[in-house]
C-alpha cells in the first residue's frame, strides 16, 4: 500500500511539473502516456522473466531501479535542470520498473502464501491498490502544494524503500521445474551470460 501510494503521488508530481514547465495538454498528456507505454510493450517479456528466474531478484531491481529514478528527478528539480524530455525520459524508465515489477509481483502471491489463500490474497491486493488509488492523486496534490514537485518525488522514494526492506528480508523457497530446460535456455543464456551480456541472471 505504501509503494503504490508513492507511485500515485509521484504520478501527480510528474504531471504538475510538466504543467508548470510548458502549460501544454498534449505535453501533460504524454506523460501519462510514457508511464503506461512500458507496461504494454514490455508486460509480456516481464512475464517471461518472472516464470523463468528469481522472481524476489526481480522484484528488487525493478523497485531499486524506480527508488534511483525518482531520487534523479527530485535532485534535478532541485538543482533546476530538469527539461520536459528528460522528465518524459525519465517517467517512461519509471514506467519500465513498473512493467518488470508487475507480472512478478502477481506471481510471487503463491510464493508467499498457501494454494488455499491465493484466491483472497489476489482481492486483498486489488483492495489494497484501490484504496491508495482513491486517495493517491490528493494526496499528491497535497504534497505538490505544501512543499512542491521535488518532494512528490522524495515521497515516492521514502515509500518505497520499505517494501525493498521487506524484499530483502523475505527468503522464498523456489521448486525446482520438472520441466526440462528449452533449447533457448540450454545454448543462448548460458552464451550470453559468459559473455556478461545477463550479469543479472
Amino acid at each position: 500500500m505504501m509503494s503504490n501510494l508513492g507511485t500515485l503521488v509521484q504520478s501527480v508530481g510528474a504531471s504538475w511539473v510538466m504543467a508548470t514547465m510548458m502549460g501544454s495538454q498534449a505535453m501533460v498528456a504524454l506523460v501519462q502516456t510514457m508511464n503506461s507505454l512500458p507496461v504494454m510493450i514490455f508486460s509480456m517479456i516481464a512475464g517471461a522473466l518472472a516464470d523463468n528466474y528469481s522472481r524476489r531478484r526481480i522484484l528488487i531491481m525493478a523497485q531499486g531501479g524506480m527508488v534511483l529514478v525518482s531520487a534523479v528527478l527530485a535532485t534535478s528539480i532541485c538543482f533546476n535542470v530538469l527539461d520536459p524530455w528528460l522528465l518524459l525520459a525519465l517517467t517512461f524508465l519509471i514506467g519500465c520498473g513498473n512493467a518488470l515489477y508487475n507480472p512478478a509481483w502477481q506471481a510471487s502471491i503463491g510464493d508467499v502464501i498457501s494454494k488455499e489463500d491465493v484466491a483472497g490474497a489476489v482481492g486483498l491486493n486489488g483492495l489494497s491498490f484501490n484504496m491508495m488509488r482513491s486517495v493517491g492523486p490528493a494526496s499528491g496534490g497535497l504534497v505538490v502544494v505544501v512543499a512542491g514537485s521535488a518532494a512528490a518525488f522524495a515521497a515516492n522514494v521514502l515509500l518505497t524503500l520499505p517494501l525493498i526492506g521487506a524484499l530483502l528480508h523475505w527468503k522464498p523457497h523456489y521448486p525446482k521445474p520438472e520441466l526440462p530446460p528449452s533449447m533457448w535456455e540450454q545454448r543462448l543464456v548460458p552464451a550470453f551470460v559468459t559473455s556478461g551480456c545477463l550479469p543479472i541472471f
